[in-house]
């Protein structure tokens, strides 16, 4: 049976938390343990009110850094959930990603939606014919065809997503060269070098109240230029997708951007 422990990280918006919280309490009955990173805020005294585990951080860290410190913590698992605060989980969302997992996807993303509950936001990443990752079907409705079966991505955000132990820490975690953007991403590809399968999990569908943290897209140049180092020389993302650019993977062609993917 799968362990799961879900990270979340949270800085200064316990309304939030506390939503999602709710949410989660209300939908999610398999084995599992919400650990909360405080990165500097007060969210300790509510967790503690509510028991639930808390990791208090003493300052403010960035998504990947937060993340790898708390997995080194969460004591024993099978899976990693990272979990937004965010995020307003609906019934049947983790079951659903476990479901995916099962069948031998390293990671599951998870179809999330804007604050309207019906617009989509994320349903997978893809990449532009300049190797830019966007969002699929973003903007889109809930009902096209290719929502409606679960299917292999190159990439997933990491708003929502479930991880294997295995291959986490055969990555060694999340890159902490990148500053609240492009790490999910980042990690994704390196998964698929070593051969591991992305999968999108059709039925987890959430809402995804995006970038409410202060300052979140501040770095967003300089992770892009971190990105493009790493996956843009000597052809990299292209070999790892497993394609020529001209043949590229994504849906759509996109215009060249250096904004993050958003998280």
């Amino acid at each position: 049976m799968a362990l799961v422990r879900i990270i979340t990280p949270t800085l200064n918006r316990l309304d939030l938390l506390q939503n999602m919280v709710l949410g989660l309490r209300a939908s999610v009955q398999e084995p599992h343990e919400l650990i909360v990173v405080d990165n500097g805020g007060r969210a300790w005294r509510w967790c503690a009110e509510e028991g639930i585990r808390c990791l208090r951080t003493g300052r403010k860290l960035g998504f990947a850094e937060a993340n790898n410190w708390a997995a080194k913590q969460a004591g024993d698992w099978t899976h990693l959930l990272l979990l937004n605060d965010d995020i307003q989980p609906w019934p049947g969302f983790l079951r659903a990603m476990l479901e995916v997992a099962s069948t031998g996807c390293a990671i599951v993303g998870a179809v999330l939606f804007y604050g309207d509950g019906v617009t989509i936001q994320h349903a997978g990443v893809h990449f532009s014919v300049d190797g830019a990752p966007f969002h699929a079907y973003k903007n889109q409705g809930p009902n096209i065809p290719w929502l409606q079966n679960n299917r292999i991505v190159p990439a997933v955000t990491f708003a929502c997503t479930l991880i294997e132990r295995e291959l986490w820490m055969a990555l060694g975690g999340l890159d902490e060269r990148y500053k609240n953007g492009y790490e999910d991403v980042d990690m994704c590809l390196r998964a698929r070098e070593r051969g591991a399968i992305i999968g999108m999990a059709m039925q987890a569908r959430l809402v995804h109240h995006e970038s409410q943290s202060a300052g979140r897209s501040t770095t967003d140049m300089a992770n892009w230029a971190v990105f493009k180092e790493t996956w843009h020389t000597n052809a990299r993302l292209w070999h790892v997708l497993g394609v020529a650019p001209h043949l590229n993977v994504g849906i759509g062609k996109e215009p060249s951007r250096t904004g993050a993917v958003g998280r």
